[in-house]
């Protein structure tokens, strides 16, 4: 069993949780299974928010006039779009 000195169990205690928690998150952005960008998020974000995100004039130009079969989110880790 650790020893922990009556101070530091106070600092821990009085510790603010919202410091431990980041608000946002970078996710990578691939197409057809390939990462072609990272764009920032919430850490909340539902698939419709990190698809609108994840659509940047870069990625719009890599799509170019292909069309999205299949869109997989993995929440806090990747988007990718399947392309046809």
């Amino acid at each position: 069993m650790f020893w922990v000195d009556e101070t530091v169990q106070e600092i821990i205690k009085r510790d603010d949780k919202k410091y431990l928690i980041t608000p946002k998150i970078t996710i990578a952005v691939q197409i057809n299974g390939k990462t072609r960008d990272t764009v920032e998020i919430s850490t909340e974000a539902a698939q419709a928010d990190a698809e609108s995100a994840a659509k940047t004039e870069k990625i719009k130009n890599l799509i170019g006039s292909g069309k999205i079969a299949k869109v997989i989110y993995v929440s806090g880790r990747i988007i990718n779009f399947v392309l046809e």
